[in-house]
């Protein structure tokens, strides 16, 4: 239809139709149609609405005049607009009406005046193969002018059980059966000759195809005949009664009941007061169909099929048990049934086993005394067997879970740990074990809510900041001095789509998107470095990653945000105090250290950067440390280098300092029978890429033992200076590697003492003794005399990064202890201030790849998450730091000492109800 109206006008016209003249006041909107809805022009004063009804006035008035009475109606926004200027995507359908989508524009049915037309410019003559078209002279006219044309004409027509209803502004024609209370068939005809139609008040739908073949007018069909094209059509029975309803006040569902009164005259007399019929239809049932070889119509049909189909799965429903804990109010008769005689069953069972083991214990059993019955009770009992810690409150807790119900376990912390740690070895290992019903084990899904307690992402994760200030809010004092470690590894360069964030991980991310765009040349850079910083406690047992970054080959000026930011969480965000940065002797890092050159503070009188001012707390240092075991391993690289391996060196200092002393020795040892050096091995001689990343062969090889027996061997003195180096590399080492307050007393070695005293006597040896043997060496170098060009020179010494390192390194030990202990420390571990716990780390996350040792990015984050829920990180096998923890005793494991800190667990979130 097409209108424009005030409230009480209604439509004149029909799709296809010309346009009418509308005619202000005259005609009235039906409130009884289900037909075509009206909208009133939008009055909010919003932008939306003021621009959507600028937009309706516009379209209104473009082919139309602008008379007073329009004027009126847009000046007082009386307008009003039927649904079919709109498309159907705009309108919005509800059960008891029609809306329109905020901003919707109405576009199509407007009327066209003969200029918008394009007129065509005039064609050469053709040959029309077209058909003649009939003359316009036989179209056929409206049967019906206006609704009093209407009424004047059926008052005249004889209609055969048709009532008739009048009313100013409609007519209604009734057909009655003689059982039911309500007209069979309902024919209601609006001001606007529009009709709809109900069967036992049921209005048929907006697409019914009565509707669409008479375009819902009396324009088009006279009332006669649109009564008989009515009663042409079968009423639909609908769907079986047996088929769950609802009733239509309730809400709309597939099913809804149509209740239809019967005739009061035929069950007056003897009966209840009131009795209806009901019918139970689809919500889009079309109530009049015109099928012959069906039974009802095509929207009932399809809906009864498909309950059909679901009949078996609700027969077999019916006939199982319901479960332990299911409310029984809510269970169907059937139900209840089939759970009684299941349980019936279950108890027959229960009663005769219970009979069979009574019958055995009565034919077989042995009585024992009560004295012995006792001691087998107290020794089960014994909490003072000779087991570890772990192992007692391993069995104790098996008793216990053996015990108690299935459902709602509670497991110990350190139980879970332990179970963790065995799922990251092998999961497949893990469920035998727990489906064998040896020990009673978490289920996956539980070891899975404390593994992932939280999304793992790149960069400084503020669940794992949270999660660090929980962990460290109980230390005080000199317990909240950190050492920050970071270090590069090694990834697979890959990318892996993310179901949770709908995001390809693998690219290079620092975490910051203004870091990002200012330090890489391409975002779409593919990752194969992952960059990370841990914390460890100087007076604490605390170990932590602190965030994890993808690289790919970084730099200085990338390291530096990123370890400020670091260090502004942990001084700021967790109130940890940052006395010492770790890093190996890669170029980036030692660039990173000469950044600060600007903010090594007063009286600094060394030519290289060793601190900085701490940014977020001025009054204190921040000490850059060169990885000690580094350094030994790339002192004896060049050794190893000098003569032999790559011979990019010949070592010289007063005498040549070669490799083939040391493996001349080894040859030599092994043809003995009582030997000097048992722990030499053919990997500490002929070294290959893997065994140079061992700090245990190193450590062996530059070691005092090496250095007396090349003392011993060589007599003469051919080997002094290769003696004397080992030595001194060996001292060194030991003065930075002090972690136990007994360990020098049981080997006898005071430079593996802890340091207490702020005027300790290894300082006194590493500035004056270690220290300037290098210088010395270095100058002796300079000073040889021949024609040596720069670059021979540089080879007769250990290279520069190596030299650098251990000046930095020692500086830094210096003045970092003599620090800590004036802050309160009673002794401090120089073990602290190397990385080895962030090597460790990394062995994890190599060990959990198994087959394909490094782990791809979004692999790294979720096993970062699983070593963070063990705390204790201990060693691989044939981890390249696992030399330090080879002790026999079991006291040195990480499962020895019992841990009663909670773990987080991630929260379970109920489903939303629809």
């Amino acid at each position: 239809l097409i209108c424009i109206t005030e409230r009480k006008t209604y439509t004149q016209n029909l799709l296809g139709q010309d346009y009418m003249n509308l005619r202000t006041g005259s005609l009235e909107e039906s409130r009884k149609t289900t037909g075509v809805s009206i909208f009133a022009l939008p009055k909010g004063e919003d932008e939306l609405s003021r621009k959507t009804r600028e937009e309706w006035i516009r379209q209104i008035t473009r082919n139309r005049v602008i008379d007073q009475d329009l004027r009126r109606q847009i000046e007082a926004r009386t307008l009003h607009i039927c649904e079919n200027h709109f498309e159907e995507r705009f309108i919005e359908k509800h059960s008891t009406r029609k809306r329109l989508t905020p901003g919707a524009i109405p576009t199509l049915n407007f009327q066209k005046k003969s200029f918008d037309s394009e007129t065509q410019s005039r064609r050469k003559s053709e040959r029309n193969e077209t058909p003649i078209e009939p003359s316009t002279s036989g179209i056929k006219s409206k049967v019906y002018k206006h609704l009093d044309d209407f009424k004047c004409v059926i008052s005249r027509v004889k209609l055969s059980g048709w009532s008739r209803k009048e009313t100013e502004h409609d007519f209604t024609l009734d057909y009655f059966d003689s059982e039911h209370a309500l007209p069979l068939y309902s024919i209601r005809v609006d001001s606007g000759l529009g009709f709809s139609i109900a069967v036992f008040g049921w209005f048929l739908p907006d697409t019914h195809e009565i509707y669409y073949e008479h375009k819902r007018s009396l324009f088009d069909i006279s009332a006669p005949s649109l009564c008989k094209v009515v009663q042409s059509f079968s009423v639909c029975p609908g769907l079986p009664e047996t088929l769950h309803a609802v009733d239509p006040i309730v809400g709309i569902s597939q099913v809804t009941k149509h209740s239809v009164p019967i005739a009061p005259e035929l069950y007056c007399d003897d009966g209840p007061p009131f009795k209806v019929k009901v019918f139970a239809r689809s919500e889009n049932c079309a109530v009049l169909f015109n099928l012959a070889d069906q039974d009802s119509c095509h929207s009932c049909l399809s809906l009864f099929q498909a309950k059909q189909k679901k009949v078996p799965l609700k027969s077999a429903l019916k006939a199982t048990a319901v479960k332990d804990k299911a409310p029984l109010t809510s269970c169907s008769k059937e139900r209840l049934i089939a759970t009684i005689q299941q349980q019936r069953v279950r108890c027959k069972d229960l009663e005769s086993q219970l009979v069979n083991m009574q019958r055995e214990i009565h034919s077989n059993s042995i009585e024992i005394n009560k004295t012995l019955e006792d001691d087998i009770l107290s020794i089960l009992d014994k909490s003072d067997l000779k087991t570890s810690p772990h192992m007692n409150l391993f069995w104790q807790q098996q008793k216990k879970l053996l015990a108690s119900p299935k459902f709602g376990r509670r497991y110990h912390p350190h139980l879970i740990r332990f179970c963790l740690s065995l799922h990251s070895k092998s999961p497949s290992a893990y469920r035998e074990l727990v489906s064998s019903g040896v020990l009673v084990l978490p289920s996956e899904r539980v070891l899975r809510d404390y593994r992932n307690f939280f999304k793992p992402k790149p960069g400084f994760n503020e669940a794992n900041v949270t999660q660090l200030r929980e962990q460290t809010n109980q230390l005080f004092d000199v317990q909240r001095y950190v050492v920050l470690s970071f270090d590069e590894m090694k990834i697979q360069s890959n990318l892996v789509f993310d179901k949770h964030s709908n995001e390809l991980i693998g690219f290079v991310d620092l975490g910051d998107d203004d870091v990002n765009v200012a330090a890489l040349d391409s975002p779409t850079t593919l990752a194969s470095h992952v960059l990370a910083f841990m914390i460890r406690g100087v007076a604490s047992d605390l170990k932590y990653i602190l965030g994890y970054f993808s690289t790919e080959n970084v730099t200085a000026y990338q390291l530096m945000p990123l370890f400020w930011k670091a260090v502004s969480i942990l001084e700021l965000g967790c109130n940890l105090w940052v006395c010492a940065a770790v890093s190996d002797g890669a170029s980036p890092n030692r660039k990173f250290y000469e950044l600060h050159a600007g903010l090594v503070g007063e009286e600094y009188k060394v030519d290289f950067v060793y601190r900085t001012v701490n940014l977020f707390a001025p009054t204190r240092f921040i000490y850059f440390f060169s990885d000690a075991p580094h350094l030994l391993k790339t002192a004896r690289n060049c050794l190893f280098n000098s003569g032999t391996g790559k011979h990019t060196r010949l070592m010289w200092n007063g005498k040549n300092m070669i490799w083939n002393h040391i493996a001349a020795l080894y040859h030599a040892d092994l043809e003995q029978d009582l030997h000097q050096l048992p722990k030499l091995t053919v990997h500490h001689i002929n070294l290959t890429s893997f065994s140079k990343m061992k700090v245990r062969l190193a450590a062996q090889v530059m070691s005092n033992t090496v250095a007396m027996a090349l003392y011993r061997h060589y007599p003469q003195g051919d080997a002094e200076e290769t003696a004397k180096f080992c030595e001194m590399v060996n001292k060194f080492f030991d003065c930075l590697n002090t972690r136990s307050t007994t360990e020098h007393i049981r080997k006898r070695n005071e430079f593996l003492a802890e340091y207490t005293s702020l005027d300790d006597s290894r300082f006194d040896w590493l500035q004056n003794v270690f220290t300037a043997y290098l210088e010395d060496w270095y100058k002796r170098v300079q000073e040889r005399p021949g024609a040596f060009t720069s670059d021979d020179r540089g080879k007769m010494f250990i290279s520069h990064q190596t030299y650098k390192g251990i000046k930095i390194t020692v500086n830094s030990l210096i003045e970092v202890v003599r620090f800590l202990l004036s802050e309160g420390c009673e002794f401090v571990l120089s073990e602290k201030f190397c990385q080895d716990p962030l090597e460790e780390y990394f062995g994890h996350q190599r060990a959990r790849g198994r087959f394909s040792d490094n782990p791809t990015l979004q692999s790294f984050g979720y096993n970062d998450l699983t070593i963070a829920a063990q705390r204790g990180i201990d060693p691989v096998v044939r981890g390249n730091v696992s030399g330090r923890h080879e002790e026999k005793s079991s006291k040195s494991s990480k499962w020895y000492a019992i841990s009663e800190e909670p773990l987080p667990k991630r929260k379970k979130t109920k489903a939303k109800k629809p």
